[in-house]
């Protein structure tokens, strides 16, 4: 198996012997120094294998066009919801539905990554 690049440095920095892995690539024909036919297998896409191997996710904070970009996204997902419920589009005006408003305060969990729209 091979890598090349920036690839090829990421798998050293975050890999070590005996690690389990999953890799996505294809199979490469060359010819070695001898002139014999040979293949290798070119990894594209390399990670641990998530059923073997325990790990801690370190995630860095997103941008503020990254938060604002998720928030638009999860808006635009929340709107179409209600115009299917409600059974009308922006084409028109809108009949708002009679509903309670509800406020919610203090800490609060992040919203699973489908009901973000991601």
């Amino acid at each position: 198996m091979v890598q090349y690049r920036k690839a090829a440095e990421e798998a050293y920095a975050r890999f070590r012997k005996h690690d389990w892995f999953i890799a996505e690539g294809y199979v490469k024909t060359y010819q070695d120094k001898l002139g014999s036919e040979k293949e290798e297998f070119v990894a594209k896409k390399l990670g641990h294998d998530t059923a073997r191997t325990d790990y801690e996710v370190v995630r860095k904070e997103p941008t503020s066009a990254e938060k604002a970009t998720t928030i638009a996204a999860a808006l635009k997902a929340a709107q179409e919801s209600t115009d299917q419920v409600v059974g009308h589009t922006d084409s028109g005006p809108a009949v708002a539905p009679t509903a309670t408003t509800a406020t919610m305060t203090g800490p609060r969990e992040p919203a699973p990554a489908a009901a973000v729209g991601l």
